[in-house]
């Protein structure tokens, strides 16, 4: 979804933590300070992987999100397959690419369970392909791309060879 979201029309906005792929903490009730009990998602961001997670002084009002070890910032930028090492890849396409930051948005005749859409804009284009089914699906374009950005397996670079992988999304760029 993140690249759905990265390589749409707008302005893209981001929750902190979404990056990491954090999910909202468990506040208990006496431990709450929102009383429409919206905390768990305002957790603190975990920055390193030990307790206190990148936190001096003192403890943060809310409990850390599950899994903090795992997904903190630090852990994350030492994994090249990771969610925040996905943002910032699209992040880095995004800002490079004229269509994918203004360009026009044309959606493509796809498979089921597939959704493509070019973008161009400025002599630049882009054809992103989301891929929502658990198989592989051929989505033949006609003409030669790059993958630019892949998902789920940061290996699959060079040609796109007509075939999206299952749950995948791709950034493709002319060739």
């Amino acid at each position: 979804m993140a690249v759905l979201l990265l390589t749409l029309r707008g302005t893209p906005f981001l929750y902190a933590g979404e990056e990491l792929g954090l999910e909202d903490a468990v506040v208990p009730k006496e431990q709450a300070l929102d009383p429409g009990r919206r905390d768990g998602c305002r957790a603190p961001i975990p920055w390193t992987a030990a307790r206190p997670h990148g936190w001096t002084g003192e403890t943060p009002p809310l409990p850390f999100p599950p899994h903090a070890e795992e997904r903190s910032v630090e852990r994350q930028q030492a994994q090249p397959d990771s969610m925040l090492a996905l943002y910032r890849r699209v992040l880095d396409v995004r800002r490079g690419s004229p269509a994918l930051h203004g360009g026009a948005l044309e959606l493509l005749d796809c498979p089921t369970n597939v959704l493509g859409y070019a973008r161009r804009g400025n002599d630049d284009d882009r054809v992103v392909l989301l891929n929502f089914d658990a198989v592989d699906v051929a989505v033949p374009l006609g003409t030669a791309y790059e993958i630019e950005v892949a998902s789920n397996d940061i290996r699959l670079r060079g040609a796109y060879p007509g075939v999206v992988p299952a749950e995948t999304a791709l950034v493709l760029r002319p060739a």
